[in-house]
């Protein structure tokens, strides 16, 4: 049986302000473990629908063994965890240049430690990945099996899969239906029914009513016999390796009837937003450290903040007759925006939205999104010195694995102390250079339309690193 190692935080609080400070300040002890590989495998395929992805290592017997040799070394003795430097996936590193000294793994990592990064670290070493090997989630076998099924399959994996079942298994015998899709659907509604309970366990509270459900399911489907096994393609260009750097750094040209010649220059010290280049990454996320843009105005000859967001999360899930998860973003940040009507001041706040929609249009590769967005604002311009406003936000976009992408959106906003609505349209083209000759650069354009017409262009030049 397979052993897994394990570093990690050793939680002493669950109080939410204590907890990020405990992380940032190192305060927590962080130690290593030894655990059944499985353990770790359900937990991230079952539990948290998360694909895994496994790298083959060319170590030889003698740095596996000084591998585990300082493994047991380490049992005795902890090290401080640190959420952005020394955390567990930085630690991973450290651990395969203790038992291979010819890796220097960590040597040219950023101040900040990001997994993604790390396992880019991996392929700076020439011929060390052997192999690459996909264990897909309980979620993408599921999204797997049902992706060609017809509207009326869909239906029965529904039916099949409620706690209530029996009718519904004795009907569904009678189906005219090939063997092949019928062993398709009940193996569909029983992985429907471990991913929408997946704490639910066979001895928990719930083991008469999970063992039933299930028992009908799975003896139905032993009655078909032997069928081929359906396979969960590994989606190749979801390897995390292929991921573009967190770091990224821009500039850009802005000009149009509100603002005049303008250069613009961006840096973020991580990780994405959901215009940069998808590959290896997951669709519809979006996670910002830190992202800074400050304006060089050509005719004051000044240099200007124009935004820095701390903090920038957002999530766009499907919605569909299987999972109705809500969309949602927020932000924390200060930085400009017309819609405001605070002329050019700059405000700080929180912004968020959420119960948003977001749906992959049936046959094609475009995503439209819709939500309802409030900004709590505070700036000196405002009459009282804090504001809140609201709007909806609706987006059409396409974001595939190709270079080109694009965005067509519509933002709108009013106080809530006063109805006086302003709205925006904005229109984007993306363009993503990757051969090699030019690696991790992306070059960006966008429009912004308001009533009296073309407010804003711009033009971008990005480089991740």
């Amino acid at each position: 049986m397979d052993a897994g190692i394990n570093y990690g935080a050793v939680q002493t609080t669950n109080n939410p302000l204590l907890y990020p400070l405990f992380g940032l300040a190192g305060l927590f002890k962080g130690e290593y473990s030894r655990l059944p590989y499985y353990f770790k495998v359900r937990e991230y395929g079952d539990f948290e629908a998360r694909d895994l992805w496994e790298y083959n290592l060319n170590l030889s017997e003698d740095e596996v063994e000084l591998m585990v040799a300082h493994i047991w070394e380490l049992g005795q003795t902890y090290f401080d965890y640190f959420y952005l430097t020394e955390n567990c996936s930085y630690h991973m590193l450290t651990l395969l240049e203790a038992a291979a000294p010819r890796l220097s793994l960590t040597e040219n990592m950023p101040p900040w430690t990001i997994p993604g990064d790390t396992i880019r670290a991996l392929y700076q070493e020439p011929n060390l990945v052997e192999s690459l090997n996909y264990r897909p989630s309980l979620r993408s076998v599921f999204a797997s099996r049902v992706e060609g099924m017809d509207s009326q399959s869909k239906e029965w994996v529904k039916r099949l899969s409620a706690s209530d079942n029996a009718s519904a298994l004795e009907s569904f015998h009678d189906v005219d239906m090939e063997p092949t899709q019928k062993a398709l659907v009940l193996e569909a509604a029983s992985d429907f029914i471990d991913y929408r309970n997946p704490a639910k366990t066979p001895t928990g509270e719930d083991r008469g009513e999970w063992n039933a459900t299930k028992l009908r399911i799975l003896s139905q489907r032993a009655k078909l016999g032997m069928i081929a096994p359906h396979t969960t393609p590994m989606p190749e260009t979801d390897a995390p390796h292929l991921g573009h750097p967190s770091r990224r750094w821009g500039i850009r040209y802005q000009n149009g009837n509100a603002v005049d010649s303008q250069w613009l220059f961006d840096f973020r010290f991580a990780l994405r937003d959901r215009f940069d280049p998808l590959m290896g990454y997951p669709p519809g996320s979006e996670l910002e450290f830190f992202k800074i843009s400050t304006k060089y105005d050509q005719k004051s000859e000044r240099f200007t903040l124009e935004e820095l967001t701390v903090l920038r999360a957002s999530t766009r899930n499907p919605f569909n007759s299987f999972e109705q998860k809500p969309s949602w973003r927020f932000q924390l940040t200060t930085r400009r925006d017309s819609l405001w009507n605070c002329g050019h001041c700059r405000p700080f706040g929180l912004e968020f939205a959420f119960d948003g929609y977001a749906e992959m249009l049936k046959d094609s590769d475009l995503m439209l999104t819709a939500m309802i967005e409030t900004d709590i604002l505070t700036s000196s311009h405002f009459d009282h010195r804090f504001e809140i406003f609201w709007g909806p936000y609706v987006e059409l976009s396409r974001r595939t694995f190709d270079k080109a992408s694009f965005f067509l959106s519509y933002k709108g906003r009013s106080p809530v102390s006063r109805w006086t609505y302003d709205d925006r349209y904005s229109v984007g083209l993306n363009y993503d250079l990757h051969n090699d000759m030019i690696k991790n650069v992306q070059l960006r354009s966008a429009v912004r339309l308001e009533r009296e017409g073309i407010k804003e262009w711009d033009v971008g030049f990005y480089h991740y690193f």
